[in-house]
């Protein structure tokens, strides 16, 4: 038995150590993905296309969705293509094709998925319209709409930006309303371009030559804005640059691309801004070239539209101490450290006085330390034992006294007929059995059959007994001498 323990506590820490040591390596130190990192921002990979023919090349990619899978859908205006990738940037598929009839695409701007109901929806700028497809790609419907932009999923309706007022749409594409109109003005937009919406149905957009960020409720009135309309075309106060596409995390963080600055800034709810990622112009892994839409893809990854750069980056973008080495370490391997701990840790006993003075009589043996790890003692059997001579068993290291109010001790003596000593230990063992917890290995140790009748007597199983005897068979513990036998 005590083999078979040994045995599993060896493997469960091996493999501990085997994990430990395989994550340290894989993601902390060769980690193939962590190739540019700029304040948190750490490049994936990029994606410039499916083959080597020229149509088969990104060129403008703008507006940028991602599915619940990851899969990353991007419009390619200039070639009235959607191209979808998986999320390692493998390609998929393409589906639209440029004209005028139903169905194609001439000039797709913005997209949005809605996995829940299969749907992608491209707002095509040149046709004038919102084109719905299925995941598949085939075409579903359309509807016509003046200068469409960008649209967003929201728990029932479709929100899309266009040149000028926000429209409403419900899923199925019927226009059922619209907010504001072309203004620099609160509560009107220019050119907004990105749209997300939150849980509570909030919505906020990117009012792109408004040079600032808009929320709005739900009835369209506006909460709060950040940036604002520019003085002059080099206006240091207004705050946000060129604001392109919008996407939101788990969190409902809001991180707004802003194509001027090469940057990505993430606002929270309320419009406070919390982060910066980016800001270096360039045609390197990590820089943008008047960077677009952006779509979260989940795990704190994003695929961006590099516009001028001709391809898609995917990137991590982690928040300043939100994350460390080891925030991907697979925690659930610390659930074995409890089970590790109660094979590793000894016994707890609850010793009386006819017990103790067994065990401390045999000195040369030891065997309450040999085993036990605490043993929970009253105060009667302390004094008794406490000045043993300090080769003896080192009883004061390892005992746990409780201490009991005479009141209390005589209230036991006369409700069970017993002695102050044993109404001492009774107390003791009833506490201890209120306190005993899931894998506490808790063991009575006693010859007093007084006790075991009192404890059975009051419906409560006991921990389980043991007998001076029995306590040395079960630790397979051989007496050079006979043991002492109780007085």
């Amino acid at each position: 038995m005590v083999r078979t323990k040994t045995l599993i506590i060896l493997v469960a820490i091996l493999l501990l150590t085997m994990a430990a040591l395989a994550y340290f390596y894989f993601y902390v130190l060769n980690n193939p993905n962590d190739q540019v990192e700029n304040q948190g921002m750490t490049h994936l990979f990029s994606i410039y296309g499916w083959g080597d023919k020229p149509d088969e090349l990104m060129k403008r990619p703008t507006g940028v969705a991602a599915d619940d899978k990851g899969n990353i859908y991007v419009t390619l205006p200039s070639r009235g293509k959607v191209a979808e990738f998986d999320n390692n940037g493998n390609f998929i598929r393409s589906f639209g094709s440029q004209g005028m009839a139903p169905g194609s695409l001439r000039g797709p701007i913005g997209v949005a998925v809605d996995s829940q109901r299969g749907r992608v929806y491209v707002a095509d700028r040149e046709r004038f319209r919102l084109v719905i497809f299925n995941l598949q790609g085939k075409y579903i419907s359309e509807t016509t709409i003046m200068s469409p932009v960008t649209p967003a999923v929201g728990k029932d309706r479709i929100y899309l930006s266009t040149f000028g007022p926000i429209a409403i749409l419900s899923l199925d594409g019927k226009i059922l309303n619209s907010w504001g109109s072309r203004s620099r003005a609160l509560g009107g937009f220019d050119y907004p371009h990105g749209v997300v919406v939150d849980n509570r149905g909030n919505i906020y957009v990117s009012d792109t030559n408004n040079t600032r960020l808009v929320a709005l409720n739900k009835k369209g009135d506006v909460l709060w804005t950040r940036g604002r309309p520019p003085a002059a075309v080099l206006d240091p106060k207004k705050g946000l640059n060129l604001p392109a596409g919008l996407a939101m995390d788990e969190k409902e963080r809001i991180y707004v691309v802003d194509a001027f600055d090469f940057a990505i800034k993430v606002f929270n709810t309320r419009g406070n801004q919390v982060a910066q990622f980016g800001g270096s112009a360039g045609n390197l892994e990590g820089q943008f070239n008047m960077p677009d839409g952006i779509a979260y893809m989940g795990n704190k990854v994003f695929a961006i539209a590099d516009k001028f750069n001709d391809r898609v980056q995917v990137v991590r973008l982690t928040i300043p101490g939100e994350e460390g080495p080891f925030d991907n370490f697979p925690w659930w391997l610390l659930l074995l450290i409890p089970l590790l701990m109660a094979l590793l840790r000894r016994k707890k006993f609850i010793a009386n006085e006819d017990f103790m003075e067994l065990v401390v009589q045999d000195q040369k043996l030891r065997l309450l330390t040999q085993v036990a790890k605490r043993v929970h003692v009253s105060q009667q059997v302390f004094d008794r034992f406490a000045d043993y001579e300090e080769d003896a068993l080192k009883f004061a290291d390892i005992a746990i006294v409780r201490q009991y109010k005479q009141e209390e001790i005589r209230e036991l003596v006369e409700k069970h007929d017993v002695t102050e000593n044993t109404a001492a230990f009774l107390a003791l063992a009833k506490k201890k059995l209120a306190e005993k917890i899931l894998l506490g290995r808790l063991t009575l140790a006693f010859e007093d059959e007084k006790v075991r009748e009192v404890l059975e007597g009051n419906g409560k199983k006991p921990p389980k007994t043991i007998n001076y005897q029995e306590f040395l068979d079960k630790y397979e513990v051989e007496e050079e001498e006979a043991a002492p036998q109780a007085t």
